[in-house]
């Protein structure tokens, strides 16, 4: 799904209105009595959780809305444990918690989705996700005073190789591996012959671990890929689940009818999460490949299953509790149920994908019908109603504002800024027909949300030209940020000028067409 300049590491957006009280919204309207808004809390970016809120706002007719509270405490690796904290003691009344973090304070009842090598599709995911486990899984927060609302899917995450290839159980033995805290990631890689160590990601330094476990999508947003050298595409460890939940006493000040669509909501938002998270994934995997930093490895079938036969200890283990027994012996039943559609998923590689040529090579081209120097300027809202989703990473400084764009011989470059946002880019630029595809070589700049464009990124575009005025849409199927046509260019020179570019910026000259 479409990001915007770039998949965010660090964002902080609001996704709809302002706490559970009547108050100003920004156009200084009095908000409608009617609409109920709920403050939720998490620490992860903000796209996974859009299909819930929009299934909150759809099922509920507009009536209840969601302000999220996202990155929340990204750098702390304590952070998850601090989210069911801060949800208990009625701080907000929704937490979206991985479900890695509840195992850490001594509930179980996730650990079965967690089992190493156990949920290792996203067909199986949907599978279990869309059954009866979720419920019985999260009644086991009652005690703590919250009410259990849903699961959302999330990310499979990959073996990731720094120092060495991790392949089979014996690229492990003697390796530091970088994970997200967890109970049973630190069994397993314990079980493997590995010492594990706690790290928040989201752009924090990789360089002292042998591997790590993540998602492609991670690699690629944050840019592990200077560290990382592989990344074993057709393993996945276990996935990376969402527990919604809510402080019970707080959720029983709600309308019944709005509590069922709080139950409701993540059910009906369960096969769009699932398609972000596939679709993050494909489109990540093509990042990676045109940057040409890391390649996709495939561990043989004596590899998966010798890691497999390495989770049996750690899967014994897990079964001492009775409920997390049930679950994965369900789990394996399950399995046999998507064997066909989990066999027929895309996994990682590189195949087919060249990497991009370096920016020295990109130089040469041929004049095209988009040449020239082109400004625009939008604000949020107008990228909005170009199609973005109102509060995702739309609303960040970096996606709107004012813009000049330089295009010349099959070479594109910008500078945006916005408030304290000045960001850059530059890359290649072909147009066929009515179609202009751009490749980002590098992006950067003064971003404080880090929503910049990176290395390897492509985008499509439909284009029409009529006298200076330029109007993009978008291609279907394609990858078309809708920052990019909040409003149409207008061209004010037909030939390249850079000193329009703003140099606070810090566009480099490698980047300049001339």
């Amino acid at each position: 799904m479409i990001r915007f300049a770039a998949t965010a590491v660090t964002v902080a957006v609001t996704l709809s209105l302002t706490g559970c009280g009547a108050a100003v919204d920004r156009a200084g309207n009095e908000p409608d009595p009617h609409v109920v808004t709920i403050t939720a809390v998490t620490n992860l970016n903000p796209f996974e959780m859009e299909p819930f809120v929009d299934a909150v706002l759809r099922l509920s007719h507009g009536t209840l809305k969601l302000r999220l509270k996202n990155q929340w405490h990204v750098n702390d690796v304590g952070g998850e444990a601090d989210e069911i904290r801060y949800v208990r003691t009625r701080h907000v009344t929704l937490a979206f918690v991985p479900a890695r973090a509840w195992s850490g304070i001594g509930v179980h009842s996730f650990d079965a989705l967690l089992a190493p090598m156990t949920v290792d599709s996203y067909a199986l995911e949907r599978q279990v996700l869309a059954g009866d486990l979720p419920s019985k899984m999260l009644a086991s927060v009652s005690p703590l005073g919250l009410t259990g609302l849903g699961i959302l899917p999330g990310p499979m995450r990959k073996p990731v190789g720094i120092s060495r290839t991790l392949l089979g159980p014996d690229d492990y033995r003697g390796a530091t591996i970088g994970i997200s805290k967890s109970v049973v990631a630190a069994r397993f890689f314990s079980a493997l012959g590995a010492r594990s160590e706690p790290s928040p990601f989201f752009g924090s330094p990789i360089n002292g671990f042998d591997g790590i476990e993540q998602q492609v999508d991670s690699i690629s947003g944050n840019r592990y890929d200077r560290v990382a050298h592989v990344i074993t595409g057709n393993v996945s460890l276990w996935p990376r689940p969402i527990t919604v939940v809510a402080n019970t006493k707080m959720f029983a000040r709600l309308p019944s009818a709005q509590q069922d669509v709080l139950r409701r909501a993540a059910r009906m938002s369960l096969d769009e999460s699932l398609l972000h998270q596939e679709t993050d994934e494909h489109n990540s995997t093509g990042i990676l490949c045109r940057r040409g930093a890391i390649r996709f490895a495939t561990a043989s079938d004596a590899q998966v299953s010798a890691l497999r036969e390495a989770a049996k200890p750690v899967l014994a283990w897990l079964s001492q509790d009775r409920a997390t027994t049930d679950y994965l012996a369900r789990i394996e039943q399950m399995r046999a149920d998507v064997a066909i559609s989990a066999d027929a998923e895309e996994v990682p590689s590189c195949d087919g994908i060249a990497p991009d040529l370096p920016a020295h090579a990109a130089a040469a081209g041929k004049p095209g019908p988009l040449d020239g120097t082109w400004t625009m300027s939008e604000t949020a809202a107008d990228v909005q109603a170009a199609g973005a989703p109102k509060g995702d990473l739309s609303d960040a400084p970096e996606n709107s504002g004012d813009w000049v764009f330089v295009v010349d011989r099959e070479r594109f470059a910008f500078t945006q800024r916005n408030g304290p946002a000045c960001t850059w880019a530059y890359g290649t630029w072909v147009v066929s027909g009515d179609q202009v595809e751009w490749r980002v070589i590098d992006g950067g700049g003064i971003a404080p949300t880090n929503a910049t464009n990176k290395p390897g990124e492509l985008f499509d575009y439909h284009w029409s030209l009529y006298r200076d005025t330029l109007q993009l849409s978008k291609v279907d199927g394609a990858v078309s940020p809708e920052n990019f046509f909040g409003n149409p260019w207008r061209r004010v020179s037909a030939k390249p000028e850079p000193d329009r570019f703003f140099s606070r910026c810090g566009l480099p000259s490698v980047g300049v067409p001339h």
